[in-house]
């Protein structure tokens, strides 16, 4: 894999390049975090685990393969992914239940309406939980 691809951040066996993409971003996103504390405001990011796509994922891909046939072990487990980089405190990680009525389309599985709505629910709720906003 020559780290451009969807899958290069899930290999289990990261190259010197992705290794070091996790490294940019991680200073990126501290030099965000200050400036955001700097401006008196809270910085968090947020991850819908989708039963659909993420805990499905997880269990079906073990394997992907380049355009030369070449396999590479993979980790579908964006969570921990996300956790490399950002810190338990500033990551607000919550369940989404649904299928198809919360997609595109069953070949498409990006979120439609219906589902960022319901993200947008969900994520008001989990905020409210942990006293960001009332």
């Amino acid at each position: 894999m020559n780290s451009r691809s969807l899958f290069s951040a899930y290999m289990l066996d990261p190259s010197n390049r992705d290794e070091y993409l996790v490294a940019i971003t991680e200073s990126l996103l501290w030099h965000v975090k200050t400036e955001v504390k700097k401006n008196h405001s809270e910085f968090l990011a947020f991850y819908p685990v989708r039963e659909d796509f993420d805990k499905r994922g997880m269990q079906m891909v073990r394997c992907v393969a380049d355009f030369q046939g070449n396999i590479f072990r993979v980790s579908l487990d964006f969570t921990s992914r996300l956790q490399d980089v950002i810190s338990s405190e500033d990551l607000v990680v919550f369940d989404l239940l649904g299928g198809n009525e919360i997609v595109v389309s069953p070949e498409d599985r990006h979120l439609n309406d219906f589902g960022n709505e319901l993200v947008m629910k969900k994520l008001s709720l989990t905020l409210m939980e942990r006293s960001i906003f009332n």
